[in-house]
């Protein structure tokens, strides 16, 4: 028996299986009795949003691919065909220039007279060789004369203090952020790779799929591979902020946030908060599809009635940490600011999936903030389907 036919009767199996059990997951999600219907219409939605979002970026793709097409044939028109170049579009490169090779380039002033170049000014010796090579070959320089003071260090020289990290000339492929003609034919390529890879219908094609799936992704969420399907455990994943402002005592408000194991009765997404040590907690939530999540963090700072920081342990499903202030208004008004920080499972793919099926984080802390505003101001809030008193949370203090 041929090894492709080995490959698909081990693989196949398996692939209708878990897309089965996938298709089961989506039709409980979208078909619950309850919130059935309005999962259906936010999905709807979003759907219809994403694709006014993928109509805009092809367009700017398209755009940006044409532009440097133009500019291309431009240049090589401009080099078979010589021709005077304005002097204040020439002082304009220069000064790109400036600003990719010189950790000050405000320290130089550049003149232009009839395609002779003039420079004039402060900066360090070891970034003018590589200056005068790249102004000399800007296209319409005839000549450069330097009038630059050149200095082996930047102490005591007012104009070179400070710091500037000069950009690195990375190859388009290498950056974290591609261009939009760069996303376009890219995005182009994978479709056309994942596409091949479903017709062949073998091991091979279903490399190819994955191949191009991953491509595709990679241009519509323009962030680096290990980002997008969070391999990469340095990425600085995604940043939400929140305000809110509530009428009632700083203390009365401290006292319900600094008890996790409070949250599984006032916000709906948390199962359970179980305290595993002294100022750690496991957390179980519940995430896009009714999937269980769990980790466990760590209050690494808390001051009474003024903040609380944490921290998830290494290893954790949902890496997450921020840091909660509270501050005394007038007339017994308390102002709450969060900032958070998270990177999902799936990485941006997981981010992208939650915000398709309306369980991205920031819509649901916005939700648990309402129902904590009903709670505190008016002793009374809805949450799990049901009525919640502040009178049934039991008075632990503090964690």
């Amino acid at each position: 028996m041929p090894a492709c036919c080995d490959l698909k009767a081990k693989f196949l199996p398996g692939l209708a299986l878990a897309a089965g059990a996938f298709a089961g997951i989506n039709a409980m999600y979208f078909f619950d009795p309850e919130r059935g219907r309005r999962r259906r219409t936010l999905a709807r939605d979003k759907t219809f949003h994403l694709l006014r979002d993928s109509e805009r970026t092809f367009d700017r793709g398209v755009r940006d691919f044409a532009n440097r097409v133009q500019g291309a044939l431009c240049q090589a028109v401009g080099v078979m065909v010589p021709r005077a170049i304005p002097d204040e579009i020439l002082v304009e490169r220069v000064r790109t220039r400036l600003g990719r090779l010189l950790t000050h380039p405000g320290s130089v002033e550049v003149r232009a007279e009839q395609g002779r170049i003039t420079l004039t000014g402060v900066a360090l010796i070891h970034e003018m060789p590589r200056l005068m090579l790249a102004i000399r070959c800007i296209p319409g320089v005839v000549s450069v004369e330097n009038r630059i003071a050149a200095y082996n260090r930047a102490n005591h020289v007012q104009n070179l203090q400070g710091r500037h990290r000069v950009p690195a000339n990375e190859f388009e492929l290498l950056r974290d952020r591609w261009t939009p003609s760069t996303r376009f034919a890219l995005g182009t390529a994978g479709a056309a790779i994942a596409l091949y890879g479903l017709q062949r219908r073998d091991f091979a094609g279903l490399l190819c799929a994955f191949a191009g799936g991953s491509l595709v992704a990679r241009t519509a969420i323009n962030r680096p591979l290990g980002e997008v399907t969070g391999l990469q455990r340095t990425a600085p994943g995604f940043t939400l902020q929140k305000t809110a402002l509530l009428h009632a005592p700083i203390e009365k408000v401290f006292s319900i946030l600094a008890n996790p194991e409070k949250f599984p009765r006032i916000m709906n997404h948390v199962q359970q908060v179980r305290k595993v040590g002294e100022g750690r907690y496991r957390w179980t939530v519940v995430g896009p599809a009714g999937v269980t999540l769990s980790w466990e963090s760590q209050i690494v700072r808390l001051v009474p009635n003024s903040l609380i920081e944490w921290a998830s342990l290494p290893g954790s499903t949902v890496r997450n940490s921020g840091i909660v202030h509270f501050q005394k208004m007038e007339d017994g008004v308390t102002r709450i600011q969060l900032q958070a920080n998270y990177m999902p499972p799936g990485g941006a793919l997981g981010q992208f999936l939650s915000e398709l099926l309306h369980a991205d984080p920031k819509q649901v802390i916005d939700e648990d903030l309402v129902r904590l505003q009903s709670l505190i101001e008016r002793g009374v809030t809805t949450a799990h389907h049901r009525k919640l008193s502040i009178e049934e949370l039991s008075p632990q203090g503090t964690a």
